[in-house]
């Protein structure tokens, strides 16, 4: 159902075009940071927190 006032269709983004650009985007993180794909530099005083979820 078309929202009104649009005047144009948005077209579904194709997966495996999505498959690829976020390989390309982990590519390009990796080259970024020397081979290391992520590294957190997050502290957590005292262990994770026992009533988060």
């Amino acid at each position: 159902m078309p929202i009104e006032g649009r005047k144009h269709e948005s077209k579904p983004f194709p997966k495996r075009a999505l498959i690829q650009e976020g390989k390309e985007a982990i590519k390009a993180s990796i080259r970024r940071h020397d081979g290391v794909p992520f590294e957190s530099a997050r502290l957590s005083p005292g262990g994770p927190d026992p009533h988060h979820h």
